[in-house]
């Protein structure tokens, strides 16, 4: 499917740059001097604007976007630890094994829950949100620590296929669970 929909758009950028061809060169048929370098100085705007929006649109803006997300990381991004907690080695294995549960959880075994927020910076395509995860005590609500992450959803060639993705600081190098939470 998304072969023969890279095919149909292909297509259809070949057949209007070879129509916009024979417009030009049916306009400036029979014409004097003065009017064809008005044509042609016309057409070659067309030509140019046609050809930096193809770029713009098939991966240029993902490229603009890829770098606010970077700035926006640089700013604020990344892993911030208030204070460290020590656990007792089956505390923290079984932390590690269950997680951090949200606020809402009934399950009290674990005195500490992580609270997520999602802002959205831009709706549109593409997407820029930033998320916050912020571990929270449950008896005193004391902020341990909380982690900050910018996230860019689509802004690529539309089409059948997931939309590409970038994020910072990377999911794999981002645990805030080992970072606040240590064993004994």
């Amino acid at each position: 499917m998304s072969a023969f929909y890279l095919i149909a758009v292909a297509f259809i950028w070949f057949k209007l740059t070879q129509w916009t061809g024979r417009l030009w060169l049916k306009w400036r048929k029979n014409k004097p001097n003065t009017s064809r370098l008005l044509i042609d100085l016309f057409f070659v705007l067309v030509f140019l604007a046609w050809f930096a929006a193809s770029f713009w649109y098939g991966g240029g803006r993902v490229y603009y976007y890829d770098a606010e997300v970077k700035r926006l990381c640089a700013i604020d991004g990344g892993i911030k630890v208030y204070e460290k907690v020590i656990l007792s080695s089956e505390d923290y294995d079984k932390l590690m094994k269950v997680g951090l549960q949200n606020e809402n959880s009934h399950d009290l075994t674990i005195p500490y829950f992580v609270k997520h927020t999602n802002i959205y910076i831009r709706k549109n395509n593409p997407t820029i949100r930033r998320s916050n995860w912020v571990v929270i005590s449950i008896h005193n609500r004391r902020i341990f620590g909380d982690s900050v992450s910018y996230h860019r959803v689509g802004g690529g060639f539309p089409g059948p296929w997931y939309s590409s993705s970038f994020s910072c600081p990377n999911y794999f190098d981002f645990d805030l669970k080992r970072a606040i939470f240590t064993k004994e």
